[in-house]
């Protein structure tokens, strides 16, 4: 069983977000209630910063990749006309579909069948630093080739560790000691390599970097002009 196959059956929202009140046997109605709080949180933030980066969106398809149990595609079914949720989960699919059954403008995709279907705007927040960056790197591809004429996306990742040497050893240490469940993995991931592939797929891209206690992570923000390829409007960098 893969690790999502894992959290997904046995412990679904604590592998979406590492919190102890959202372990399976704690988790009750005011948690539930914080976990989707914060969902609306980070959508709404994210909105924000696109359209501060590459102008307003258009409300038409949002795409969540890496959408668990549904925390952030909820928030943007009430936002945009219509929402994709993308998982690799079986579960977690289930488990959203259970949470998002009174939204009748979400629907699921399971991450190894992902529709073409062009959407205006695409989210993912803290996913990509659980995908091995060679296969991080080819889903980017896919998404941003997803992106219609004047779409935006936006996503977050990490691109350097800083937790010093002793922190790092005891990471790799506690990574080959014995666990009861799996250990969700953390990729750093190379900027130059997002900025290429994106510019392959004719996207335009501005990032932001801040640190975080042990890695340096970018939100990257990219977008598909409405002009032909290589056209890029005056636009001022984060």
């Amino acid at each position: 069983m893969s690790v999502w196959e894992h959290y997904g059956k046995n412990d679904p929202y604590y592998g979406v977000l590492s919190c102890q009140e959202y372990r399976a046997g704690a988790l009750d109605e005011e948690a539930r209630r914080k976990f989707f709080l914060s969902g609306v949180e980070v959508v709404d933030g994210f909105i924000a910063l696109a359209e501060e980066t590459f102008g307003p969106l258009r409300f038409g398809t949002a795409l969540d990749y890496g959408r668990g149990v549904g925390r952030l595609t909820r928030r943007l079914a009430e936002r945009f006309g219509e929402v994709v949720g993308v998982d690799i989960s079986t579960h977690m699919l289930e488990e959203a579909g259970r949470n998002l059954a009174e939204q009748g403008n979400a629907r699921f995709e399971p991450a190894g069948a992902m529709g073409a279907t062009p959407v205006d705007f695409i989210m993912s927040k803290i996913v990509f630093q659980h995908i091995p960056p060679a296969e991080g790197v080819r889903v980017l591809a896919v998404l941003a080739g997803r992106l219609a004429p004047g779409g935006t996306g936006i996503l977050d990742l990490p691109i350097r560790y800083t937790g010093g040497r002793i922190r790092r050893l005891l990471s790799t240490v506690r990574g080959l000691l014995p666990s009861r469940e799996p250990i969700i993995p953390l990729h750093i991931y190379d900027l130059d390599a997002i900025r290429a592939v994106l510019a392959r797929t004719g996207c335009q891209m501005r990032e932001k970097i801040s640190s975080m206690p042990l890695y340096e992570k970018a939100v990257v923000i990219f977008h598909r002009p409405m002009g032909p390829p290589g056209f890029e409007p005056g636009t001022d960098g984060l």
